[in-house]
């Protein structure tokens, strides 16, 4: 995973769902990205973790 994030869960195929250390000193909610392991890449997967939390939750 890049520097700069900090990891907290994982999904089914082994990528880490994260956070971007400077929005959490930043935000008191702040946005969820996913680093994929196979491509190295990261992207946003919602814009805030109460967002991405009702988005998981749903499924």
């Amino acid at each position: 995973m890049p520097t700069g994030f900090i990891g907290f869960a994982l999904d089914c195929m082994g990528n880490m769902f994260c956070f971007k250390y400077d929005e959490l000193k930043e935000k008191k909610d702040a946005k969820v990205y996913i680093f994929d392991h196979d491509f190295c890449e990261i992207s946003e997967e919602a814009d805030s973790f109460s967002k991405w939390i009702k988005k998981f939750n749903s499924i």
